[in-house]
C-alpha cells in the first residue's frame, strides 16, 4: 500500500497574491502610525537593554508616554473614520430606499452591493 500525501505548497501565483494584499495594507496611510510605533519600541528597547545611563528610566518612560499617545489617537481617528463610513452608508440607504424606481447597485465583477424595495 503506497500513501500519498498531498503538500499544501503554495504556488508563486498564490504567493504573490498574498504579498500583494500585504504589501498594499502597509501602504495605506492609516498604517503609518504602525511604523511610527514600531520605531519607538525598537528605540525604547534599545535605551532599555543597552544603556545604563541613569536618564534611561526617564527617558524610557517619556518614550512610553508618546507610544501611548500615538496608539490613543490612531484609536480615535479610526473610530471617526468608521463613523463617518457608517453615517454616510446610512445616509444613502434612506436615500436609496426612497426611490420608487428599481435600482440595483453592483461592482465591475456583476456582484450585487445593494437593492432596493422596488427592485
Amino acid at each position: 500500500m503506497i500513501l500519498r500525501l498531498r503538500c499544501a505548497c503554495y504556488n508563486r501565483e498564490t504567493l504573490n497574491k498574498q504579498t500583494s494584499k500585504f504589501t498594499d495594507v502597509i501602504k495605506w496611510s492609516e498604517f503609518q502610525i504602525v511604523w511610527v510605533l514600531l520605531a519607538l519600541v525598537v528605540v525604547e528597547s534599545v535605551l532599555i537593554f543597552y544603556l545604563r545611563a541613569p536618564w534611561v528610566p526617564y527617558a524610557a518612560a517619556g518614550l512610553l508616554i508618546v507610544i501611548a499617545v500615538l496608539a490613543a489617537a490612531a484609536v480615535y481617528f479610526s473610530a471617526k473614520k468608521d463613523r463617518d463610513t457608517s453615517v454616510e452608508r446610512s445616509e444613502l440607504k434612506g436615500i436609496f430606499g426612497s426611490i420608487n424606481d428599481g435600482l440595483i447597485v453592483y461592482q465591475a465583477d456583476f456582484r450585487v452591493i445593494f437593492f432596493n424595495t422596488a427592485a
